[in-house]
């Protein structure tokens, strides 16, 4: 049944599956359930490490979840450290491929998305200058998706 594409498979399976094959983590399932509950600092930061955010690259962490995930839990939470909050943009712009539908559908359901996050886009810019936009396969075109995303923050924000 489960190869017949008559049931889905289950999230454990499909885990192990990424995981197994060495998979982006943007192919992670997603729970909806994930991130209903704040998590602390510590625990974003680990989950930030394992998906490769160079400011945790002296944590170690191995599970995975999927960035969509991680960035609503980080979202959700009442209370971040400043590094974790750091890396909401890194997170973004690494996986710009994440399921953007659902990050949104879900967002709607956050308890503290009221509470606003500082965002510098000159420090946002400077830092993909500085730590990320080296490390591209398609760095022009990752440079449009920036320049995009800041206009609308900047929109935004006036």
């Amino acid at each position: 049944m489960l190869e017949r594409g008559r049931r889905s498979m289950p999230y454990d399976l499909a885990h192990l599956a990424v995981d197994t094959l060495h998979a982006s983590p943007t192919a992670h399932p997603l729970r909806t359930q994930a991130f209903e509950t704040p998590a602390e600092s510590e625990k974003l930061s680990l989950q930030l490490a394992a998906l490769g955010y160079p400011g945790f690259v002296h944590l170690q962490a191995k599970a995975r979840r999927n960035p969509a995930e991680v960035l609503l839990t980080t979202l959700n939470a009442a209370d971040l450290d400043n590094r974790v909050t750091e890396g909401l943009p890194w997170l973004a712009l690494a996986y710009a491929d994440m399921d953007w539908d659902w990050v949104v559908r879900n967002a709607k359901d956050l308890k503290h998305l009221a509470h606003p996050i500082p965002l510098d886009l000159k420090i946002l810019k400077e830092r993909y200058e500085k730590e990320l936009r080296w490390q591209l396969g398609n760095p022009e075109g990752e440079d449009l998706t920036l320049k995009l995303w800041t206009e609308m923050i900047e929109e935004a924000i006036s």
